[in-house]
């Protein structure tokens, strides 16, 4: 995902990563970002904070800047967060999936 000039990427390692987009250098990287478990998605939050979901059950909100977390983890789910996506649905919002198809809608500020 590329947001404000940097190519931010997540995996099955734990690791949330950014990078340059020109040199592909890594210049920033969190390890056991969801505690070492595998992390499945990444967005901007429409206030541009970055969110990640993972095999830890939670979302975690994100400083793009430093990759410094930003407040304590979003529990809902009780199975994987495998889809993020930030929804514009009434002011501002994150949608989350998790891997037996429960849904949540969050008011971001």
């Amino acid at each position: 995902m590329l947001f404000k000039g940097l190519l931010y990427t997540i995996g099955f390692d734990g690791v949330l990563r950014a990078w340059c987009p020109e040199s592909l250098e890594c210049i920033l990287d969190v390890k056991r970002a969801h505690d070492g478990k595998r992390i499945y998605s990444i967005t901007v939050g429409p206030e541009g904070y970055i969110y990640t979901g993972g095999d830890d059950t939670l979302i975690r909100r994100w400083s793009p800047e430093l990759l410094n977390p930003i407040g304590g983890p979003i529990h809902c789910h009780s199975t994987s967060v495998r889809v993020l996506t930030a929804a514009k649905i009434g002011g501002n919002h994150l949608v989350s999936g998790d891997s037996n198809g429960k849904i949540a809608v969050w008011k971001v500020v």
